[in-house]
Parts: C-alpha cells; sequence; structure tokens
C-alpha cells in the first residue's frame, strides 16, 4: 500500500489469507496521524501485528479509541473499566446478565 514507504513503516504479510506484521514503528510512537494510516492497513489486513508491546491498560485503550469504537465482547467476564459498547445497547439482556 502507499502509506508504507510514505510513513516509514513496513507491513509483511503473515503468509495467510489476513494479517500482517508491523516493522519500523513502536506501538508508543503511533499518534492520531499515524493511526489514520494503519487503520486504513487494519481495513486491507484485517488483524495488524505489533511485537513487543509495554504499555498500560490505559495506554491500550487511549490507542484502540484512535482506531474507532472499542466494541466490547459479549461474552467476556469483568469489563475492567471498558466503554459500554453498541452490543450492551442492542442487546440489553446480555448486557446484564454480564453485570450479574
Amino acid at each position: 500500500m502507499d502509506t508504507i514507504t510514505q510513513w516509514g513503516y513496513e507491513i509483511l504479510p503473515t503468509g495467510s489469507h489476513m494479517g500482517g506484521e508491523v516493522r519500523g514503528i513502536q506501538v508508543r510512537d503511533i499518534d492520531a496521524p499515524l493511526a489514520a494510516p494503519l487503520k486504513n492497513e487494519l481495513l486491507h489486513y484485517k488483524v495488524l501485528i505489533l511485537r513487543n508491546p509495554c504499555f498500560s491498560h490505559d495506554y491500550y485503550l487511549t490507542l484502540a479509541r484512535q482506531f474507532g469504537e472499542i466494541a466490547k465482547y459479549p461474552f467476556a467476564s469483568g469489563d475492567r473499566g471498558l466503554p459500554r459498547d453498541r452490543a450492551d445497547r442492542q442487546n440489553p439482556d446480555a448486557a446484564a446478565k454480564l453485570q450479574r
């Protein structure tokens, strides 16, 4: 994709029909201007792999929000402070079960 050389990173396909390993940047380097082209790469590859990430839960949420709304897995327990998501709004019965 065009953004690979423009932004100074490369993506190596994982060898399967989806997924790419991002090389040349660290998770801490991802800010709003860099998140935009990475979001396009995510749409293309479906899964992006960044090796050796080391960051707090709060930083993870901040980073995730740069890629869009955070969707909470409807069958997970213990939300660790994750925001309410559209699944909760669309299926209040399932959300109520998670709160028990």
